[in-house]
């Protein structure tokens, strides 16, 4: 089911400074989400390569669906670079 594409995106604590993309919403002074409508599969393709371009800050962690609002049978995936398992409730599990 097509859906839009939410990714969760973390800096490096310093650095140069993080500049805005229409498309993000800063959570906190190193935390993005930023939100790609779902008409990125409108044309019927099955990948998606997000193009982030927040300026020179390091980005030290992203995570898909960060709010768990959409069904996946494994969550661990979700995270790069890949992290250790979440507990089960980080998903309401």
């Amino acid at each position: 089911m097509p859906a839009p594409v939410v990714l969760a995106v973390r800096f490096k604590a310093s650095g140069p400074a993080i500049r805005p993309m229409r498309n993000a919403a800063m959570q906190d002074s190193v935390t993005a989400i930023v939100t790609f409508p779902v008409d990125v599969w409108f044309a019927g393709s099955r990948t998606f390569a997000a193009e982030l371009t927040f300026g020179g800050r390091a980005i030290e962690q992203i995570t898909l669906d960060p709010g768990c609002r959409f069904p996946d049978r494994d969550p661990t995936d979700n995270v790069w670079p890949r992290a250790e398992p979440p507990s089960p409730a980080a998903c309401g599990g």
